[in-house]
């Protein structure tokens, strides 16, 4: 099997220019070698990948699947320098092709690239003779933009589908026109072009990949089309000129560092940071800090909150739709949190590590990522009312103290069942009045809730005023507090 000592120094560049530590998801996923036809592969438990070819291959296709399994990704270098292969046929299912996947074989004249591809790595294609026989400045693989000359203008193709990572990256653009057939912007696209000033991401863009246009330091404006669903990590990193950003409503996850040092992002002084609808950040705080994220956010951006130990509670409004992965993941300090009706997706290791001592995901949680609610030592309870949650299958993704109260047949309760979870059913949530937390009984941490939602330090969701109104008059006051502390005394 081939080794290859190049070193990405594009990606590595790129990926450098800003701050990021993403922790490996320890998941125990087994995986296996073996051969089929002239290609070796590795098999895991959900999935397979091509990772190498008999340096005397001619031609190849890529199959749907071996072993039952799907054939999902073809890995970096993994025909690198087969001077012999002339024709490559990759499969519908295959999702990814990675960096220097086809580098180096000079007679390859046709590839066929399916729909289901959104990712084409750095230099895929470089080298080959696909490449080597067109006149630029933008060289294509049937519908992807896989790499560029040098120029201050690009008009990308119609019916160009993709553009590859780094396809772009630091070749003294002015300016780009990017064709609406384009769905996805790979990572570090258009990275180090600093003088470009204004961009479209048009048409039916989905993803813009991570530091897709990291230090255009002179991109004053750029427009997210409608379609857009994720923007990726650094994805504005250090545009520094950059100004008046809309996030458009479809957008369901934004990556780290996504916006920072863009003007929009500089000028403000937290220590929440927004851009647009999306918290984004939070600075750095020596008082303690309790989060009321502000009316008409859409999103919380993956990290935004990490680590931020000065975090002691942290209150989720009405229309707000996503918490993004380790949204507040080693917040040490957070011991309250309220979770509003609107929110549909938690991310990976959203809340690990927090004190949250009880939790009620709402009925509107159709996902819980990876251990968002991993070594949360503090849990006692967690209420997941929604009975059909895709709770991801591990046993880190809650944690093993915590009592659960699930709904009868329901995802919750299969993964409680599964990993030996102390629970109980509900029927529905918060129906025990005065029980704010949703934890089944009252306890102190009700009488708490109310107070900070009087002090407004929290706010309420709408269903746990109803059940907050213990005195019946219409108003959650102290008195409702108070009449907590009295059936508690009892």
């Amino acid at each position: 099997m081939k080794i290859t000592k190049r070193i990405l120094g594009v990606i590595t560049s790129a990926v450098c220019t800003f701050t990021v530590c993403t922790a490996a998801l320890s998941i125990g996923v087994s995986a296996a070698t073996g051969t089929v036809g002239d290609m070796t592969y590795v098999s895991y438990d959900d999935h397979v990948e091509i990772t190498d070819c008999a340096a005397s291959a001619t031609t190849v296709t890529i199959p749907p699947a071996i072993l039952d399994l799907p054939v999902t990704a073809i890995a970096d270098s993994a025909f690198e320098d087969c001077s012999s292969l002339s024709q490559v046929i990759i499969s519908d299912g295959v999702t990814s092709i990675g960096d220097y996947a086809f580098y180096g074989c000079t007679e390859l004249q046709s590839v066929t690239i399916p729909d289901s591809v959104t990712s084409v790595g750095s230099s895929a294609f470089r080298g080959t003779y696909i490449v080597n026989n067109q006149s630029g400045p933008v060289y294509y693989v049937n519908n992807w933009a896989v790499q560029s000359d040098s120029a201050t203008a690009v008009e990308i193709k119609s019916g160009t589908t993709g553009i590859a990572d780094s396809a772009f990256y630091s070749k003294g653009l002015e300016t780009i026109s990017i064709p609406s057939s384009v769905v996805t912007i790979g990572d570090t696209a258009f990275a180090k072009n600093a003088d470009i000033r204004e961009v479209s991401v048009t048409g039916g863009v989905k993803t813009i990949g991570n530091s897709a246009f990291a230090d255009c330091t002179s991109l004053l404006k750029v427009t997210i089309a409608s379609t857009v669903t994720s923007i990726g990590a650094g994805a504005f990193y250090n545009c520094s000129a950059l100004k008046g950003i809309k996030i458009p409503d479809s957008v369901t996850s934004i990556g780290y560092d996504a916006f920072k040092y863009t003007s929009d992002y500089s000028n403000q002084t937290g220590p929440e940071i927004y851009i647009d609808t999306w918290v984004v950040n939070c600075l750095d705080s020596n008082e303690n800090l309790a989060v009321n994220i502000k009316s008409g956010t859409k999103g919380i951006a993956d990290r935004a909150f990490q680590d931020k130990t000065f975090v002691i509670s942290a209150s989720i409004p009405s229309g707000v739709k996503a918490i993004g992965a380790y949204a507040f993941s080693g917040c040490t300090a957070l011991s309250q949190l309220t979770l509003a009706e609107s929110l549909t997706t938690i991310g990976d290791y959203a809340f690990a590590g927090t004190k949250v001592p009880t939790v009620v995901v709402p009925a509107s949680v159709t996902s819980i990522g990876y251990a968002a609610f991993y070594n949360c030592a503090n849990m006692t309870d967690i209420t997941i009312t929604n009975s059909s949650c895709a709770i991801y299958d591990s046993a880190n993704t809650i944690y093993s103290g915590a009592k659960m109260h699930v709904a009868e047949k329901s995802t919750a309760y299969d993964y409680a069942i599964k990993y030996g979870r102390t629970f109980d059913y509900i029927t529905t949530a918060l129906v025990v009045k005065g029980d704010v937390t949703g934890n089944g009984k009252l306890d102190l941490y009700d009488a708490i809730a109310i107070c900070k939602h009087i002090m407004g330090m929290t706010k309420l969701t709408a269903e746990q005023e109803k059940v907050a109104d213990i005195t019946g008059d219409g108003v959650i006051d102290l008195y409702d507090a108070i009449e907590i502390a009295r059936a508690l005394l009892k």
